[in-house]
């Protein structure tokens, strides 16, 4: 996934990418102890909760770096087919193939089938990506301005950015969305204490990207901060796990807020409740494949029904009654904006 000359790259986000919505520390602390599950077993559950808050909400609560398509409407804003929220975004390209632009204010500064929109000329509105340049025109002797309009298309809008329904907080009074620092020692599988340059402005509970390559490519990878060492500066984690290659001191680490409160709340009443239904191994492994068919592109899911434990959850229901009445006001809601 990334960008390269004229062309836009498109990468669905995988099927088994590592949604954590609460650290092990946070679960430990609700009475969950090391004799019932170990760390590894309660590592999957975690991710096994994401999937499911995942599925019944048709969100996520991770800043996930992504390329995602969007729909232009001939209108002033456009979103993301799930409603995702939108935390930062890039260059943009409009894929000009089948598009008529004329007279749409669309400046035409790329080549091509592509045109190029800088992430200077729009205004993020929780949602919506709303242009801000102006398409001018002369009425009656003098200038008139219009804002521009994202022209109609399917998925004719390629948004590289930041992408996620977090707990968003403000880090200064200048209205900053996200607060970052800088690596100084390597990240591996084990590490559970990342060296920073600085932890000014990070938080307990805050959740960080580390970004290893360039911007909004690779998803990026996550972790909860567990709490903060001042001196000397670093962030502590739970070691993750997931990681393959190690990634070298220097890298970005960015936080856009935390995982909100209530659905952290509801992956631990998942974790807590799942703890006795998959027991064994084999099953352990069963409840990673029970995706029975995926569309990543707007986040849908739908799951086989569990075999054991509680019974399964059907795109509605998480199957846990506590959980289900927290994730319903996370759903994505509907989309009365702008077109």
């Amino acid at each position: 996934m990334g960008q390269s000359g004229a062309q836009a790259f498109y990468e669905p986000i995988p099927r088994r990418f590592p949604f954590e919505y609460v650290s092990i520390s946070r679960v430990r602390a609700e009475g969950v102890t090391s004799t019932q599950v170990d760390d590894a077993r309660l590592k999957r559950l975690i991710r096994q909760a994401g999937r499911t808050i995942n599925q019944v909400t048709g969100q996520w609560f991770l800043p996930i770096e992504s390329t995602e398509r969007m729909s232009g409407r001939g209108g002033p804003a456009v979103h993301h087919d799930s409603l995702i929220p939108i935390l930062e975004v890039g260059t943009i390209q409009v894929d000009r193939s089948g598009d008529v632009l004329s007279g749409l204010g669309i400046p035409d500064i790329g080549g091509g089938s592509l045109t190029n929109i800088e992430s200077s000329n729009v205004r993020i509105d929780d949602r919506e990506l709303h242009l801000t340049v102006f398409h001018k025109r002369m009425v009656g002797g003098r200038w008139s301005g219009r804002p521009a309009r994202w022209p109609r298309g399917s998925r004719n809008i390629v948004v590289p950015g930041t992408f996620g329904w977090l707990e968003e907080r403000p880090f200064s009074n200048t209205g900053e969305r996200s607060r970052s620092t800088t690596t100084t020692a390597a990240i591996t599988s084990t590490t559970t204490s990342i060296s920073v340059e600085s932890t000014d402005g990070f938080r307990p509970d805050d959740t960080v990207i580390i970004r290893s390559g360039a911007a909004y490519e690779n998803f990026g990878t996550h972790a909860i901060i567990n709490s903060i060492v001042e001196s000397p500066a670093s962030l502590e984690i739970d070691a993750p796990a997931h990681l393959r290659d190690s990634i070298a001191s220097g890298a970005n680490v960015i936080t856009y807020g935390r995982v909100p409160f209530e659905v952290e709340k509801a992956a631990i009443l998942l974790v807590v409740n799942n703890k006795n239904a998959f027991g064994s191994s084999a099953a352990q492994a069963a409840s990673a494949d029970r995706i029975k068919r995926e569309r990543t592109d707007n986040y849908e899911y739908e799951l086989f029904p569990q075999t054991t434990g509680t019974e399964g959850s059907s795109g509605t229901s998480t199957g846990v009654a506590a959980a289900d009445r927290i994730l319903k006001h996370y759903v994505a809601p509907p989309y009365l904006g702008a077109v």
